[in-house]
């Protein structure tokens, strides 16, 4: 895969989720989308789709074998661009943002109906950001040995404040007689809901000079927070949005 390309919307009286991707082979083999027709009389344009009549949506895959400089995909009454529902897929050709790593996925939701393209107000929009690593690397998961611990680390249950920004600090003594272990692996645990929220958290190791460790659970710049949590600089574990 080169390139490919993303893109979800909405149209009009029916739900249509598009999917429009620039492959080198075909769609994969078990396909949700048992319908399927060719758009264009050379076949480089191929549309999938499905029909729920009890979600009330139909769900668009556009397969693009060639992708050049974009693509435009919808409905017109008469088969023609003027006054359709369109869905729009272009680039400029200069850069592409596509990674190994994290990338920034970035949206726009649209308040009300636009005559044209040209009409969009992109200052005017209710936009956003998410990051993800679109590009996983094709490794099997390691089966864990059976006599592997897991321990989580989790903060209690808190109230999100309404602050734009908040650094929580909370400490988790180890169990008593809690001997040198290896970490093999480690993942974020984050509540359900509060995925988009969470931006980034990390483990500290608190050095053993800390004879006595103190309870404390809030914000990271409270003037609550205990002096010794300064022992706790060594970083065990890191995790940041868009990190898998």
């Amino acid at each position: 895969v080169r390139e490919a390309a993303f893109m979800y919307s909405t149209a009009v009286a029916v739900f249509l989720v598009i999917l429009v991707a620039a492959l080198q082979g075909s769609a994969p083999r078990e396909s949700p989308l048992p319908y399927h027709i060719p758009l264009d009389p050379e076949g480089s344009l191929e549309l999938s789709w499905n029909v729920s009549y009890t979600q009330e949506a139909i769900h668009f895959q556009l397969l693009v074998r060639r992708l050049k400089a974009g693509v435009l995909f919808g409905m017109s009454d008469r088969g023609e661009l003027e006054n359709a529902d369109l869905v729009v897929l272009w680039t400029d050709g200069d850069t592409a943002y596509f990674a190994d790593g994290t990338v920034h996925l970035v949206y726009g939701i649209l308040e009300e109906p636009f005559r044209s393209l040209e009409a969009i107000n992109g200052s005017g929009l209710q936009t956003g950001l998410q990051r993800v690593q679109l590009l996983k690397p094709n490794i099997p998961e390691p089966e864990l040995p059976p006599d592997t611990y897991t321990m989580e680390v989790q903060a209690p249950n808190i109230q999100i404040p309404s602050q734009e920004t908040t650094y929580w600090c909370y400490i988790k003594e180890l169990p008593k007689g809690f001997s040198r272990h290896h970490i093999i692996k480690y993942e974020p645990i984050v509540t359900e809901g509060n995925e988009a929220l969470v931006h980034h958290m990390e483990v500290f190791q608190c050095a053993p000079e800390m004879d006595n460790v103190p309870h404390f659970s809030g914000p990271c710049d409270s003037k609550m927070k205990p002096d010794r949590l300064n022992y706790c600089r060594h970083v065990l574990a890191a995790w940041a949005l868009g990190a898998k």
